[in-house]
């Protein structure tokens, strides 16, 4: 075989890997969560907002991801969606841990 057909073929295979790993994490939910993460520690609320998003139409489950979002509109000063977010939080909580942190700061919001 020549040299340059295996390195075309190398080339190609290292394609097809690299497009399957893009569709993997196009589809996992804690990928676009860590890109809302950077995004927020960067200042960036509006992209952060648009990154949690993309996680909730994946999986809208997590409380994590929804807890993010509260968090993001409430330092955008939006205490209307924070609260809301928040309140989906407490019902997807595995854990009575974490529903009574999120009651407590649903608690802080209302009496802002």
């Amino acid at each position: 075989m020549p040299f340059y057909i295996f390195i075309k073929t190398k080339h190609e295979e290292a394609k097809t890997i690299t497009n399957m790993v893009e569709a993997r994490r196009r589809s996992n939910p804690y990928y676009h969560y860590i890109l809302g993460e950077q995004a927020y520690d960067e200042g960036k609320l509006a992209q952060a907002i648009e990154h949690y998003q993309r996680a909730l139409r994946i999986n809208d489950t997590h409380h994590e991801i929804l807890f993010s979002i509260a968090r993001t509109y409430h330092q955008m000063g939006d205490v209307s969606n924070a609260q809301r977010y928040l309140e989906k939080a407490v019902r997807h909580s595995s854990n009575e841990q974490d529903r009574t942190r999120y009651m407590s700061k649903i608690a802080t919001i209302a009496s802002t």
